[in-house]
């Protein structure tokens, strides 16, 4: 059954000229029980698209044409209450932001509740406060919240990025709706939490029958998830198969090279294919095929003829001219073959930044004098130590301190106790001058790119305010292409200088924040989930981008890498550091790592990374309960409660660390005496 039906949809957005065509004659359709996958690059009409079908299209957009009917009723035509009783309860949303669609000033609770409330009224019967309380905690267990409970009394800001998207995924699955639109959910969240949302989604849609239309850049996400996938470009669906047939036999250039865009590990060492050019802005579409500035096969009917999407083989749609009768004989030209490069080189011995024993708590304050009845041990003795021109990826659930660590090494949180080496200086030690001269050589790039960028400063002011405080480029001029190139080098136009950062989408302002930490030069960057909101086109640009300030120049760039892509991991660092509950696990090199993993959490993280062309998670390790709080973590090894190979000794003695050799060690009681 038909749950879901888009004809024709076309959504405008009003200018000062003429509206820009968003959204150009987009058709699709949603069984029941069915997941369609929606992909294609930052800016192609994905997220539009899905709030078109909500109506939630933020002014000046407007449904300008076509038909969205759900249960055979369309929702353009629809009136106010109609529609919004709709929402929530008959099909709910999940957004791609979660710092922005989480009320600051309420909290987890009061936003749940109200969810759970509403949906409750459409329903026809009304919770109990108890009811709904139980069923707010209920809600963020299925997402594995740790400690749901307490979770519930704070608000967004006192959450990672990864426990907010969990709270947004808890809100629009409460009402149990028939159709769900998920905008990129896992995003933000780490590889465990992913497997168990992906599972719940597929659990929900076996009891319920709920459809789900997953917008998502993660190829690998789309392969085990749906079992239709339409690829979109420039406003348009250019390519619609089911999913095996879309991987096995992509038809269309831009499916093509979105595949070849994903990094692996066979490709270490060699730079990542890309996608050369950017998708055109609305105002700038070709009167023929909107891909052909970027195509590969180009030749001269995609110049001036727009390509109507035809059935090449049954259920595979796809808009090309490459399929048209007269070029069949096009279809055998090859892809120009990337030119490989060598890895960058080798790291050099030594090491730039050097970590002892760092420690950073946070208060937990009560009572009407608010004393201080507890600490949130978020880093609890950590060393690590950098070796300058390597990548070190940190990796980790949601909430175990990746980000906080971070941080604290370059300073941007005052540790509690330890200490920091760069360059053979004490950064603890620092005073003001010193502190400007180190905020020069190391850098962040930060993990939400909404709250990093100033909503009152156009980019160039974003990106060039670093390079005056700091002194690079003796004129303005000279300033200005500095910022236009690196504009180019993250792929955003350079008419972007003059815009503000709510006009682009989240891809395109974690571009903006990367070419700001670039544009002062560093020597060190701390790289905070830096591709997560980035497609895999840009994500490739912007790896060989790191990879080639790595290999050149006389300041050779050294990265942390914090991320909670495995996959990525795979293709990037030199070594990896996991940690759990604020401490380090195991550090190994990648390789031997991903080889042959040593401590049960490392294991569990590496089985739950999702494969291109993976029907499942065959072998995964599923971890059960919650991640301990680390405002009370439990005794002994932290990773005890949930471990599958646990022992007597792990609930009673944390474990040493274990030199295994070969730069490996471990803090896990299988190998120590």
């Amino acid at each position: 059954m038909t749950l879901l039906e888009v004809k024709d949809l076309q959504t405008f957005f009003r200018t000062t000229g003429s509206p820009r065509k968003v959204i150009d004659g987009v058709s699709l359709s949603v069984d029941s029980g069915e997941t369609l996958g929606l992909v294609g690059e930052s800016g192609c009409g994905k997220t539009v698209t899905a709030l078109s079908i909500i109506q939630l299209i933020p002014r000046p957009g407007y449904v300008a044409g076509g038909s969205i009917l759900f249960k055979g009723q369309d929702v353009v035509r629809m009136a106010g209450p109609d529609r919004r009783a709709l929402r929530g309860r008959h099909i709910a949303m999940i957004f791609q932001e979660p710092m922005t669609s989480l009320n600051p000033v309420l909290t987890v609770r009061t936003q749940l509740l109200e969810a759970i409330r509403r949906g409750g009224k459409q329903d026809g019967q009304g919770f109990s406060r108890a009811d709904q309380i139980e069923r707010a905690i209920e809600a963020l267990r299925l997402v594995d919240m740790p400690d749901p409970a307490q979770r519930l009394r704070e608000y967004p800001h006192q959450l990672s990025g990864g426990m907010r998207q969990r709270v947004m995924i808890a809100m629009a699955l409460s009402c149990r709706p028939d159709l769900l639109i998920a905008d990129e959910p896992t995003t933000a969240v780490d590889v465990t939490v992913e497997a168990k949302i992906l599972d719940l989604l597929r659990s929900l849609q076996e009891k319920l029958g709920t459809a789900i239309l997953f917008i998502t850049h993660d190829l690998a996400v789309i392969s085990e998830m749906a079992h239709r996938v339409a690829v979109m470009y420039a406003g348009k669906i250019v390519e619609m198969a089911a999913t095996a047939d879309l991987f096995d036999r992509p038809a269309h250039p831009y499916t093509e090279r979105l595949l070849k865009c994903r990094p692996t590990r066979t490709q270490r060492g060699r730079w990542l294919e890309t996608i050369k050019g950017i998708v055109p802005d609305p105002e700038d579409y070709a009167p023929g095929c909107r891909f052909c500035d970027r195509c590969p096969h180009v030749f001269k009917p995609c110049q001036g003829t727009e390509p109507l999407l035809r059935e090449i083989e049954p259920g595979h749609v796809v808009a090309c001219h490459l399929y048209d009768d007269s070029a069949k004989p096009m279809l055998s030209v090859e892809t120009p073959a990337l030119e490989q490069a060598v890895s960058a080189p080798a790291a050099e011995e030594g090491s730039l930044l050097d970590a002892r024993a760092v420690v950073k708590y946070f208060p937990i304050r009560k009572g009407i004098f608010q004393r201080v009845v507890g600490h949130v041990k978020a880093v609890d003795g950590v060393d690590l130590a950098i070796r300058r021109g390597s990548t070190v990826a940190l990796v980790g659930e949601s909430g175990c301190g990746k980000t906080t660590l971070g941080k604290t090494l370059i300073r941007l949180l005052p540790p509690t106790s330890g200490m920091v080496r760069f360059g053979g200086e004490d950064v603890m030690s620092f005073g003001e001058g010193q502190l400007r001269t180190f905020r020069h050589n190391a850098q962040i790039v930060f993990q939400d790119p909404y709250s990093s960028l100033n909503p009152r400063m156009m980019v160039r002011e974003i990106i060039g305010e670093g390079m005056r405080v700091h002194g690079i480029g003796t004129t303005p001029a000279e300033r200005q292409d500095r910022i236009k190139q690196l504009l180019a080098d993250v792929g955003l136009d350079q008419q972007a200088m003059t815009c503000y950062p709510h006009e682009f989408s989240g891809g395109q302002r974690q571009r903006i924040g990367i070419a700001r930490a670039l544009a002062v030069e560093p020597r060190f960057v701390v790289l905070d989930e830096p591709t997560s909101a980035l497609d895999v086109s840009v994500q490739a640009q912007i790896l060989n981008l790191l990879r080639e300030l790595q290999g050149h120049g006389e300041r050779r760039l050294t990265y942390l890498f914090i991320t909670h892509d495995l996959g990525l991991v795979e293709y990037l660092a030199d070594e990896v550091a996991v940690m759990y509950l604020g401490r380090i696990v195991e550090r190994s090199d990648t390789e031997a790592l991903y080889d042959e993993p040593r401590h049960p959490y490392t294991e569990a993280l590496l089985s739950a990374i999702p494969r291109l062309g993976q029907a499942g998670r065959k072998g995964r390790i599923l971890l059960e309960g919650d991640v301990p709080s680390a405002s009370n973590p439990p005794a002994g090894c932290h990773f005890h409660p949930r471990c599958p190979r646990v022992m007597d000794i792990c609930r009673e003695v944390y474990p040493p660390v274990t030199d295994l050799g070969s730069g490996r060690a471990v803090s896990c009681h299988l190998y120590g005496k």
